[in-house]
Protein backbone atom coordinates (compact mmCIF):
# COMPACT_ATOMS: atom_id res chain seq x y z
CA UNK A 1 0.00 0.00 0.00
CA UNK A 2 2.88 2.34 0.83
CA UNK A 3 4.46 1.68 -2.57
CA UNK A 4 1.17 2.35 -4.32
CA UNK A 5 0.69 5.63 -2.45
CA UNK A 6 4.28 6.63 -3.25
CA UNK A 7 3.72 5.90 -6.96
CA UNK A 8 0.58 8.05 -6.97
CA UNK A 9 2.36 10.92 -5.19
CA UNK A 10 5.34 10.77 -7.61
CA UNK A 11 3.00 10.66 -10.61
CA UNK A 12 1.09 13.70 -9.33
CA UNK A 13 4.39 15.53 -8.70
CA UNK A 14 5.62 14.68 -12.21
CA UNK A 15 2.37 15.98 -13.77
CA UNK A 16 2.62 19.20 -11.71
CA UNK A 17 6.27 19.74 -12.75
CA UNK A 18 5.41 19.20 -16.43
CA UNK A 19 2.42 21.59 -16.25
CA UNK A 20 4.32 24.33 -14.42
CA UNK A 21 7.37 23.92 -16.65
CA UNK A 22 5.27 23.97 -19.82
CA UNK A 23 3.39 27.07 -18.69
CA UNK A 24 6.60 28.90 -17.81
CA UNK A 25 8.18 27.94 -21.14
CA UNK A 26 5.09 29.22 -23.00
CA UNK A 27 5.05 32.50 -21.10
CA UNK A 28 8.78 33.12 -21.58
CA UNK A 29 8.65 32.61 -25.33
CA UNK A 30 5.71 34.97 -26.01
CA UNK A 31 6.57 38.18 -27.84
CA UNK A 32 4.88 41.55 -27.67
CA UNK A 33 2.21 42.67 -30.09
CA UNK A 34 3.50 43.08 -33.64
CA UNK A 35 1.94 45.66 -35.93
CA UNK A 36 2.07 45.19 -39.68
CA UNK A 37 1.60 48.44 -41.52
CA UNK A 38 1.07 48.73 -45.23
CA UNK A 39 -0.47 51.21 -47.61
CA UNK A 40 -3.27 50.26 -49.95
CA UNK A 41 -3.29 51.98 -53.30
CA UNK A 42 -6.34 54.03 -54.13
CA UNK A 43 -7.58 53.01 -57.56
CA UNK A 44 -9.89 55.53 -59.19
CA UNK A 45 -10.94 55.04 -62.80
CA UNK A 46 -13.95 56.26 -64.74
CA UNK A 47 -15.55 56.04 -68.15
CA UNK A 48 -15.24 59.17 -70.25
CA UNK A 49 -17.41 59.50 -73.29
CA UNK A 50 -17.07 61.82 -76.26
CA UNK A 51 -19.51 63.14 -77.16
CA UNK A 52 -21.57 62.99 -73.96
CA UNK A 53 -24.75 63.07 -75.99
CA UNK A 54 -25.50 62.05 -79.53
CA UNK A 55 -26.33 58.94 -81.43
CA UNK A 56 -25.04 55.50 -80.54
CA UNK A 57 -22.93 55.50 -83.69
CA UNK A 58 -20.98 58.50 -82.35
CA UNK A 59 -20.01 56.94 -79.02
CA UNK A 60 -16.32 56.33 -78.33
CA UNK A 61 -15.86 55.63 -74.58
CA UNK A 62 -12.43 55.52 -72.93
CA UNK A 63 -11.40 54.60 -69.38
CA UNK A 64 -9.24 57.14 -67.54
CA UNK A 65 -7.00 56.44 -64.54
CA UNK A 66 -7.79 59.39 -62.26
CA UNK A 67 -5.37 58.33 -59.53
CA UNK A 68 -2.76 60.96 -58.67
CA UNK A 69 -0.32 58.58 -56.99
CA UNK A 70 2.05 56.47 -59.04
CA UNK A 71 -0.27 53.44 -59.39
CA UNK A 72 -0.70 51.95 -62.86
CA UNK A 73 -3.76 49.73 -63.38
CA UNK A 74 -5.09 47.11 -65.75
CA UNK A 75 -8.64 47.65 -67.02
CA UNK A 76 -11.39 45.41 -68.29
CA UNK A 77 -14.72 46.56 -69.67
CA UNK A 78 -17.91 45.36 -71.28
CA UNK A 79 -20.60 47.23 -73.20
CA UNK A 80 -24.18 46.26 -72.41
CA UNK A 81 -27.35 47.18 -74.28
CA UNK A 82 -30.53 47.99 -72.39
CA UNK A 83 -33.96 48.76 -73.86
CA UNK A 84 -35.24 52.15 -72.71
CA UNK A 85 -38.56 52.03 -70.85
CA UNK A 86 -40.26 54.25 -73.44
CA UNK A 87 -39.18 52.06 -76.38
CA UNK A 88 -42.04 50.36 -78.20
CA UNK A 89 -39.60 47.73 -79.47
CA UNK A 90 -37.38 45.47 -77.36
CA UNK A 91 -33.68 45.76 -78.15
CA UNK A 92 -31.21 42.94 -77.48
CA UNK A 93 -27.50 42.39 -77.97
CA UNK A 94 -28.31 40.60 -81.21
CA UNK A 95 -29.56 43.92 -82.63
CA UNK A 96 -26.46 45.90 -81.68
CA UNK A 97 -22.89 45.24 -82.78
CA UNK A 98 -19.93 47.14 -81.38
CA UNK A 99 -16.80 47.81 -83.42
CA UNK A 100 -14.13 47.30 -80.77
CA UNK A 101 -10.97 49.32 -81.18
CA UNK A 102 -7.31 48.30 -81.28
CA UNK A 103 -5.61 47.89 -77.93
CA UNK A 104 -8.46 45.81 -76.44
CA UNK A 105 -8.65 42.02 -76.51
CA UNK A 106 -11.66 39.82 -75.70
CA UNK A 107 -11.25 37.08 -73.09
CA UNK A 108 -14.38 35.47 -71.69
CA UNK A 109 -17.14 38.07 -71.41
CA UNK A 110 -14.83 41.08 -71.05
CA UNK A 111 -12.51 43.14 -73.19
CA UNK A 112 -9.13 43.75 -71.59
CA UNK A 113 -6.95 46.76 -72.26
CA UNK A 114 -3.61 45.24 -73.18
CA UNK A 115 -1.39 47.84 -71.51
CA UNK A 116 -0.99 48.98 -67.94
CA UNK A 117 -2.64 52.38 -67.61
CA UNK A 118 -0.52 54.99 -65.86
CA UNK A 119 -2.09 57.65 -63.60
CA UNK A 120 -3.67 60.49 -65.55
CA UNK A 121 -3.74 58.48 -68.79
CA UNK A 122 -6.67 57.10 -70.77
CA UNK A 123 -7.16 53.90 -72.73
CA UNK A 124 -7.82 53.96 -76.42
CA UNK A 125 -11.53 54.00 -77.12
CA UNK A 126 -13.27 50.76 -76.16
CA UNK A 127 -15.36 50.83 -79.30
CA UNK A 128 -15.61 53.36 -82.08
CA UNK A 129 -18.90 52.46 -83.61
CA UNK A 130 -22.23 50.85 -82.96
CA UNK A 131 -24.16 49.16 -85.74
CA UNK A 132 -27.88 48.66 -85.23
CA UNK A 133 -29.68 46.02 -87.30
CA UNK A 134 -33.17 44.53 -87.41
CA UNK A 135 -34.83 47.50 -85.70
CA UNK A 136 -37.01 50.27 -86.96
CA UNK A 137 -36.54 53.93 -86.08
CA UNK A 138 -38.82 53.71 -83.03
CA UNK A 139 -36.44 51.53 -81.01
CA UNK A 140 -34.87 53.29 -78.04
CA UNK A 141 -31.95 51.83 -76.12
CA UNK A 142 -28.98 52.76 -73.98
CA UNK A 143 -25.41 51.51 -74.07
CA UNK A 144 -23.77 51.09 -70.67
CA UNK A 145 -20.05 50.56 -70.24
CA UNK A 146 -19.12 48.64 -67.10
CA UNK A 147 -15.47 48.56 -66.16
CA UNK A 148 -13.18 47.31 -63.43
CA UNK A 149 -9.58 48.16 -62.61
CA UNK A 150 -6.91 46.38 -60.65
CA UNK A 151 -3.48 47.53 -59.52
CA UNK A 152 -0.74 46.50 -61.94
CA UNK A 153 2.10 44.89 -60.01
CA UNK A 154 3.74 43.77 -63.24
CA UNK A 155 3.31 46.35 -65.99
CA UNK A 156 4.88 44.18 -68.71
CA UNK A 157 2.11 41.59 -69.16
CA UNK A 158 1.21 40.87 -72.79
CA UNK A 159 -0.88 37.70 -72.43
CA UNK A 160 -4.60 38.43 -72.04
CA UNK A 161 -5.13 35.34 -69.86
CA UNK A 162 -2.53 36.61 -67.37
CA UNK A 163 -4.12 40.05 -67.29
CA UNK A 164 -7.56 38.44 -66.80
CA UNK A 165 -6.20 36.34 -63.91
CA UNK A 166 -5.44 39.58 -62.00
CA UNK A 167 -9.18 40.17 -61.69
CA UNK A 168 -9.92 36.81 -60.05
Amino acid sequence: MKKSLLKIALSALLVAVVLVGGTLAYLVTQTGVLTNTFAVANIDTEVEETPESGTAEQKAPVIKNLETSNVPVYVRAIAVVSTDKDSPVAVSSSNVTFTYAAGWQKYGDYYYYMQALDPGKSTTELFNGVTVSGLDGTARFSVYVYHESVQAKDTTLTDVSKIAALFD
